[in-house]
């Protein structure tokens, strides 16, 4: 009996020794964060390796993987397989421990909505992904009724999918995408994302008015984000509102002076109204701020010389 007590008495004392050492690797990783990934994910991944039943060491390592991913897809070229295997490749490394989570502890809403911003991620180069971050984002929404940040997700998610479905399934996806963002912004009336997602996608049901009033109240509650303005600006000129997308273009470009398309759309609409030469000083602008663009100078030579034919 005594050595049979003494084997529990180290047992347990290598157990907490694995798990402290477990805790020291995720708080270095921690500490590390976003400055170095690479150096990061390795602290984590051996902390999930030493304690292998703590859900939280996997969902950081999911997330530290996530971002690399996100680097990966917006820098990867299009049409190289390498880069395509090496996506697919990093994609299946931050599902693997996302999933894992879930499954050691699927009562925690924030492993499904780990797992979900993953699928959210690839939804728009991954068949079937769209699906896959509805489920999540649903199981997370269960255990979280009223978050509204996962009711946003929730929506994207089901959005997403109704690209891809069949019209009437499309329909009520879409339908219910709408509904949750509309449900998320009454929840919290100052989140910004919940309506601008929301203008999003009305903007895509061609519901225009609709669209316009979810910007406006985006834009109200972050009025000096120049992105939007821009965003709302390049909508309204779809819909051939020239003079209100003036006003948006013209205070993006004052909130952000290098911000080359704005400017390059606020010439357009300047040519379309006739002030050529306000839409040439964008262009010169625009060339300024991008001296090897070829389309720029073209354009600004284009301009010049119908200013020219003008006078």
């Amino acid at each position: 009996v005594g050595s049979l007590v003494i084997l529990l008495v180290l047992g347990l004392f290598v157990l907490q020794g694995r798990r402290a050492l477990a805790e020291s690797y995720m708080v270095k990783g921690a500490t590390i964060g976003i400055s170095n990934l690479s150096a990061a994910e390795s602290y984590f991944a051996k902390a999930a390796s030493l304690d292998l039943r703590n859900d939280a060491y996997l969902r950081l390592l999911a997330e530290t993987r996530r971002a690399r991913l996100e680097q990966k897809l917006v820098s990867a070229p299009k049409d190289e397989q390498t880069a395509l295997q090496e996506i697919r490749d990093l994609t299946e490394a931050t599902l693997a421990p996302a999933r894992r989570a879930t499954e050691l502890a699927p009562g925690n809403a924030s492993n499904w909505i780990t797992l979900g911003n993953i699928y959210l991620d690839i939804a728009p180069i991954t068949s079937g992904a769209a699906v896959g971050a509805a489920d999540a984002f649903g199981k997370a929404q269960a255990l979280s009724p009223s978050d509204p940040a996962i009711l946003v997700n929730l929506g994207l998610a089901k959005a997403f999918s109704a690209q891809s479905a069949q019209s009437e399934e499309s329909k009520a996806l879409a339908q219910s995408a709408e509904e949750l963002l509309k449900q998320a912004a009454a929840i919290r009336p100052n989140y910004a994302l919940a309506h601008l997602q929301l203008a999003r996608l009305l903007a895509q049901k061609q519901d225009v008015e609709g669209a316009l009033q979810s910007y406006r109240q985006a834009q109200a509650l972050i009025p000096s984000d120049a992105s939007l303005r821009y965003e709302i600006g390049l909508y309204l000129l779809q819909n051939q509102r020239t003079e209100a997308a003036q006003t948006d273009l013209e205070e993006s470009v004052r909130l952000s002076p290098s911000f080359s398309n704005a400017r390059w759309f606020l010439a357009q609409v300047y040519e379309m109204q006739g002030t050529l030469d306000k839409a040439v000083e964008q262009i010169q602008k625009v060339v300024g701020l991008n001296p090897d663009n070829e389309q720029a100078k073209t354009r600004l030579e284009e301009l010049q010389k119908k200013l020219e034919r003008k006078k």
